[in-house]
């Protein structure tokens, strides 16, 4: 439950918060991975812990195919919406 005002977070704030608590970089929906300077073993890391932070899964093949925070949104999105079909 929630404290007197305070209210639930949307993908996108955690999303952002998650970067920046792994990067050190703030991130805009249009940033690219390259820009955040991610090797392959930290973008994967960072992936897991979004999952973790948003308790949603994105599948692997999905995941190949994110280069923008944006995808990031979206795949959540997409997976949400899966799930709740």
């Amino acid at each position: 439950m929630f404290a007197c005002g305070e209210s639930m977070k949307t993908d996108e704030e955690l999303v952002l918060e998650t970067i920046l608590e792994e990067t050190g970089q703030l991130a805009a929906s249009d940033t690219t991975m390259d820009a955040l300077g991610l090797e392959s073993l930290d973008f994967l890391e960072l992936m897991l812990r979004i999952e973790d932070v948003t308790g949603v899964r994105i599948p692997a093949a999905k995941v190949q195919t994110i280069e923008r925070v944006a995808d990031i949104y979206a795949a959540l999105e997409a997976e949400r919406a899966a799930v709740s079909s």
